[in-house]
């Protein structure tokens, strides 16, 4: 009797091992599973940390975050919404660099650079390619040699990552030693769901053993499964939902398209998301300062999203009123409006150069053609307009750009 109740004391370790090996196994495939899975797939289940991130081949431990791999890049870029709405469009074709031996899309070495701009996809030109991207443009308008160190998911938090790895970490002839450093911000995402997956991977960095010993990988492979995690791919799979409603503009589009909003914004119906991240967006704006030097300026622009730019053009006569989006669309636009002055405070406090580049997106006459209509991103025009928003708010940039002798 006393040796079955032993057994049946003993069953949920033998579980819990069995789950364990299950969990462990499963996060240290990383390399055996990616022939066996579709690209996507993996990717996915590497960046949520369910597969081990270390193992995959653009992981870097400095930036806690992902680099492009070298080789062939696309050629074309596939819009967000096109597919939910049944619009039809035509593939966007893309001009890119090279991916150089940082993992970054450039024709200039960081050693050759004068200005550093660094950010996320729409810094990387996400929609049209890094040729015609802002930082690219802002050469061309300037003169001034541009490393661009940027790439689509990048957040808040990776922004003094990359500043000190190209401006301290190189080697001394490898590095960045221009004079001012230009951080381009997106409020869609580099304050909220961007800065919570980087502060939930840090928790895990930090705590790795603990991660794996309370069934990390597999907890997130179920909460995936049960579209508990990845946010925007779970509300991306719903074409019929609620609130992914086209929004016909009273202004022309690119290409005629209707305006239509990803399903993400929704998450700024409240300001939650942005309120708690206050203390970590302090600590990253703090770091950032910290590199600051006499040979160095840091400057920061917050970018708005194509809902804060375009929400005046929309034509509520042919508007659903029932709809989630009639209904929200003004509250999700104020709250990004309030997100974006309160960054920028924040960057004051912390004594950063901000700039806010909303008065002059908003002062274009030609504002509906800044973003695609069905995708987040700025078209080639808005790229352009944006770049001189930048050049125009600091000459001195341009002024102090001395090229290398």
């Amino acid at each position: 009797m006393l040796k079955r109740l032993l057994k049946l004391a003993a069953l949920p370790a033998y579980v819990y091992l069995l789950l364990l090996a299950c969990s462990t196994g499963l996060y240290c495939s990383t390399n055996l599973l990616r022939p066996l899975l579709a690209p996507g797939t993996w990717e996915q289940l590497v960046s949520l940390d369910i597969l081990d991130l270390h193992r995959h081949p653009q992981y870097r431990d400095w930036l806690g975050g992902f680099v492009h791999a070298q080789g062939q890049q696309p050629d074309r870029y596939y819009p967000d919404t096109h597919a939910f709405h049944g619009i039809p469009y035509d593939t966007i074709p893309l001009d890119d660099d090279p991916v150089d031996p940082h993992g970054y899309k450039n024709a200039l070495r960081p050693d050759q650079a004068r200005v550093l701009f660094t950010g996320d996809s729409f810094a990387v030109g996400g929609g049209v390619g890094s040729r015609l991207a802002a930082p690219a443009v802002y050469a061309r308008l300037t003169g001034c040699p541009v490393y661009n160190a940027s790439m689509g998911g990048y957040g808040l938090a990776h922004y003094p990552r990359i500043v000190r790895h190209f401006t301290r970490d190189l080697p001394p002839d490898r590095r960045f030693t221009g004079r001012d450093v230009v951080v381009l911000s997106y409020m869609g995402n580099d304050l909220t769901l961007d800065m919570d997956v980087n502060l939930a991977r840090q928790e895990r960095e930090a705590d790795r053993l603990g991660y794996l010993l309370r069934l990390g990988p597999l907890r997130r492979l179920a909460a995936l499964a049960l579209g508990r995690v990845g946010p925007g791919l779970a509300l991306a799979a719903e074409p019929g939902m609620d609130g992914y409603a086209v929004a016909p503009l009273r202004a022309p589009t690119w290409q005629g398209i209707p305006f239509s909003f990803h399903l993400v914004v929704k998450h700024m119906l409240t300001l939650e998301n942005f309120r708690r991240n206050i203390p970590a967006i302090r600590e990253t704006l703090a770091r950032l300062k910290a590199l600051e030097s006499p040979d160095l300026r840091i400057h920061v622009a917050a970018i708005p999203t194509g809902l804060q730019v375009v929400r005046g053009d929309i034509d509520t006569a042919r508007l659903d009123p029932a709809s989630s989006f009639a209904r929200e669309y003004r509250t999700i636009a104020a709250n990004l409006d309030a997100m974006q002055d309160e960054f920028l405070a924040l960057c004051r406090e912390a004594g950063l150069e901000a700039l806010d580049t909303r008065p002059a997106l908003l002062a274009d006459p030609a504002r509906s053609l800044l973003y695609y209509p069905h995708d987040t991103h700025m078209t080639a025009q808005g790229q352009d307009v944006l770049a001189r928003i930048i050049r125009d708010a600091w000459p001195q940039v341009a002024r102090d750009c001395a090229p290398l002798q």
